[in-house]
């Protein structure tokens, strides 16, 4: 700006390091907010068709706690690769990784739940046990993207995507899904068709991993994320396959979701009466 032909301030435009400061700032614990839900509704679902209470649920209660305040300061694992000094990057790897510990100790309990109980595989517990393989596989490749030295090797590549999806994705999308079965009866008064939600289940979890897993792989081949045809490249001319596979499961994971609609839209009107 200036004044009487002074320069008052010296205008050199934004800083984008600050600008990724403040948006992982916010983004990360953003996604938690998402994922930690859908979680909550998995450990809702599962005493129901288990006939049995999860296990540590107090311990359960405070992981999840943990993991929401712990969310708040480890944003910097998005911008190894922006310069960052090595000790702050040592930081921000330390606190990632201690994340897991909270995350571990809910997904054990979480599987410990299943442990000695009388499993009635019904919808909703279908989608509740998704919702936890999705949450483990997605979650070790967190362990990776979480260490400064792996993660300078894998940012910006499909691994990041695959680790991504299959967290705030899959997670969440299961979640949502189960807590729309579970307690559609409660909502409406009648019940969705079994079968046709056993079949979307399948159509929605089996391609759904394949995709967002079978990424993983591709990001270790250094297959880019962000590009409209990295497979112009000769070193990465060998994934053609892997990506007409996850094509092809993309297509089944859209169709699928078709199912979904029918049934909800058709037991709103002429689905089984709900017990009272």
């Amino acid at each position: 700006m200036i004044l009487n032909d002074q320069i008052v301030t010296n205008h050199k435009g934004g800083s984008p390091l600050l600008w990724q400061h403040l948006f992982w700032f916010l983004g990360h614990p953003e996604v938690y907010v998402l994922l930690l839900p859908a979680l909550g509704v998995a450990s809702d679902i599962i005493p129901a068709f288990t006939r049995k209470p999860v296990f540590g649920y107090r311990s359960s209660v405070w992981c999840l706690m943990a993991v929401g305040c712990l969310s708040m300061i480890v944003w910097g694992h998005h911008m190894f690769v922006s310069g960052m000094s090595p000790f702050t990057g040592e930081y921000f790897s330390l606190v990632t990784l201690t994340i897991t510990v909270p995350m571990t100790i809910f997904g054990v309990n979480m599987l410990a739940s299943l442990w000695g109980a009388r499993l009635h595989f019904r919808t909703p517990l279908l989608f509740a046990l998704g919702v936890i393989a999705l949450f483990g596989s997605g979650g070790f490749g967190g362990l990776f993207l979480g260490n400064a030295t792996a993660d300078m090797q894998l940012h910006d590549t499909y691994f990041v995507v695959g680790h991504f999806h299959l967290m705030i994705g899959g997670v969440t999308l299961l979640g949502t899904f189960g807590a729309i079965y579970f307690w559609f009866p409660k909502m409406f008064g009648r019940m969705m068709s079994e079968t046709l939600g056993r079949l979307h289940f399948w159509l929605t979890f089996a391609p759904f991993f394949t995709i967002f897993f079978m990424q993983h792989f591709l990001g270790l081949q250094g297959a880019p994320r962000r590009y409209y045809s990295f497979t112009a490249f000769d070193f990465l001319r060998e994934t053609r396959l892997q990506n007409l596979i996850i094509s092809i499961a993309a297509m089944v994971l859209v169709s699928g979701q078709l199912l979904f609609l029918v049934n909800f839209v058709w037991s709103l009107f002429a689905g089984r009466k709900a017990p009272a």
